[in-house]
């Protein structure tokens, strides 16, 4: 059932993106390229990412977030300062920097929005209330992942670790809703990071709508 999962940005955005949840030929139809595909500054690393993909592919919660991609690409390039981030058409740019268990577990938070639709946020002629409602449920699940994925790996501290915590010992409902909770109330002075991370959503978004 998690491969047939409701894709709520994808449904939001329907009509502003026909082709949005329509399958795409995988990467491995396409002919190899070592730079086709990466934002300026960042670099394809064939092995590296095929290391770190067969990492996602031996915990349970990466082998979920493959299987909910269905046909969607997805590309790796590494350069990104942050831990990890998910760009245009699938392009998971990780830092070449981070341990490889954080990475593994980043990548997993980063294929569940590929397989939402994250990486075509902001979509135009979409409310940004509207969109932003569909980023609190698509991060929600996300953020539940990759904390699966860290405690699969053993993975500690980081930013995450507080939050991990929170969650630990919780059903997956409860994890999620806890999840929402805190990416809709977004305080600074409790949750530093979602809240940073919902401004930044927003402030992308209204820039895209001119606002």
């Amino acid at each position: 059932m998690h491969a047939r999962r409701y894709r709520v940005l994808c449904l939001v955005l329907a009509t502003a993106l026909p082709g949005c949840g329509t399958p795409v030929m995988a990467g491995a139809d396409r002919a190899a390229s070592p730079t086709t595909g990466c934002p300026e500054g960042t670099v394809a690393e064939p092995r590296r990412a095929a290391t770190l993909l067969e990492g996602v592919t031996n915990i349970r919660s990466g082998a979920r977030a493959l299987a909910g991609l269905g046909l969607r690409d997805y590309k790796i390039c590494f350069g990104g300062r942050e831990l990890g981030s998910v760009r245009a058409g699938g392009v998971l740019v990780l830092d070449r920097s981070a341990p490889e268990p954080a990475s593994i577990a980043r990548i997993v938070h980063l294929l569940e929005h590929v397989a939402d639709g994250l990486d075509r946020f902001p979509a135009p002629a979409v409310p940004c209330s509207q969109q932003l409602e569909a980023v609190i449920a698509g991060e929600a699940r996300a953020i539940a992942a990759e904390v699966e994925a860290r405690d699969e790996l053993g993975v500690e501290g980081g930013a995450l670790a507080e939050l991990a915590e929170q969650l630990r010992g919780l059903a997956v409902d409860e994890r999620l809703a806890l999840l929402e909770r805190e990416l809709r109330a977004a305080e600074p002075q409790h949750s530093p990071e979602l809240a940073e991370l919902m401004r930044s959503y927003a402030a992308r978004c209204e820039r895209a709508a001119g606002g």
